[in-house]
């Protein structure tokens, strides 16, 4: 019998796009409201690398990732 096991997973990245230039306090509210819409969908907030911070050429992106499986 085969130990291979076969699983997809999907991730749905929530974004908070803040457009460029962008005040600190901009910056800081995108952070404020992907913390609070993460910790609501049962994600733990409290490590560091818990939300991510990117960019586009338009907008600076703060996000979280939620993978299904």
């Amino acid at each position: 019998m085969s130990v291979v096991d076969r699983r997809n997973t999907t991730t749905v990245r929530h974004e908070y796009l803040v457009p460029q230039p962008a005040a600190y306090g901009d910056v800081q509210e995108a952070i404020m409201f992907a913390k609070r819409d993460a910790s609501d969908a049962g994600k733990d907030t409290s490590y560091d690398d818990a939300m991510h911070v990117t960019h586009d050429d338009d907008n600076i992106i703060v996000y979280w990732e939620e993978v299904k499986r």
